[in-house]
């Protein structure tokens, strides 16, 4: 087979004819670039900053019949859970307990232990919630209830007290207290308070609903 001679001579020549934006490879040249799979990767963008769980106080407050109290618990500690003491007493015999007697004279409108021991509190009063066909029968027909009714009731020429209205001050007591206890471990201003009231589970629909 016979092989031709190359004219490099004549290649010489044309190459140098062309302009640079014609070579391949340069700008606006006929040069085809990779597919875009090719390309090379970028690196992901940063991920967003972890949202700070949120910080508030939990407090529970155990609305009881002979007694009631208050817990608390920063959401940092969880497991720290402090119980309210300090309650204002008539005497020392209850400033250290954690509970205070569910009771309010409603001549004095002294309550839990600042009631002194020779006044005639209402207490039960939390069970006038009920209907009395709500009732078991032996609480129905208690001495503590019936006096309750009849304190509520009021003397002759004075009005009666209602029961939702007897309950609210009470708790307002209560949660005055617990909140100026707290107030003294964590700031109440600016943290945000969740705070659960204890209902029985068992009662009726209309009892839980005036609590």
């Amino acid at each position: 087979m016979a092989y031709g001679r190359y004219d490099f001579g004549a290649m010489r020549s044309n190459l140098a004819g062309l302009r640079i934006s014609e070579l391949p490879g340069s700008p606006g040249g006929g040069f085809n670039p990779p597919p875009s799979h090719w390309a090379p990767t970028r690196p992901p963008p940063p991920s967003p900053p972890k949202q700070q769980p949120e910080m508030y106080i939990a407090i529970g407050i155990d609305f009881g019949t002979t007694y009631s109290g208050v817990s608390w618990a920063f959401s940092a500690d969880p497991e720290n859970i402090v119980e309210v003491s300090r309650w204002p007493c008539h005497e020392r015999r209850g400033q250290d307990e954690f509970q205070i007697p569910t009771q309010i004279d409603l001549a004095t409108k002294k309550w839990g232990y600042q009631v002194p021991r020779t006044c005639d509190p209402v207490r039960w009063f939390k069970l006038l919630l009920l209907n009395p066909d709500d009732t078991q029968e032996d609480v129905r027909n208690s001495d503590q209830l019936n006096a309750a009714r009849a304190k509520l009731r009021g003397q002759s020429g004075s009005q009666a007290t209602d029961v939702v209205d007897l309950i609210a001050e009470f708790l307002g007591h209560l949660w005055k207290h617990a909140l100026k206890e707290i107030a003294k471990e964590e700031d109440v201003d600016v943290l945000p308070l969740k705070v659960a009231l204890t209902v029985p589970a068992i009662w009726p629909n209309y009892a839980r609903e005036k609590m």
